[in-house]
């Protein structure tokens, strides 16, 4: 569901997200994240979209696009990053490096109940 389709956010802080359908040319909203931010990350993996941190926030959420639901997972590390950090995924793991107070590499375990 996610290679097919790209999903962009609001660059000021919102809780709304949009996701773009090649095969129909349309835009759509989806489920709004659990709780508005700016400056966050969004990275596919395993078929599913995070939302990681924003502008002084620590918690990460999951899209299931699917049952079209944020859940959250674990959060970031407390004090490990205030703002402008990058995040990708690699091998079925999240990373997450940088921020405008430390600037080091973080091999994010995400622990999920499914």
């Amino acid at each position: 569901l996610l290679r097919e389709k790209k999903y962009i956010i609001n660059n000021k802080s919102s809780d709304r997200v949009f996701c773009y359908n090649p095969l129909t040319g349309a835009w759509s909203q989806i489920r709004p994240l659990s709780q508005p931010r700016c400056q966050l990350r969004l990275v596919s993996m395993d078929g599913y979209l995070y939302a990681v941190g924003g502008e002084c926030l620590f918690t990460v959420e999951r899209y299931d696009p699917r049952a079209d639901r944020w859940s959250p997972v674990a959060p970031l590390p407390k004090g490990s990053f205030a703002v402008a950090h990058e995040a990708t995924s690699c091998g079925g793991e999240l990373f997450v490096s940088g921020g405008s107070l430390f600037y080091r590499l973080l091999q994010l375990i995400l622990v999920v109940n499914q």
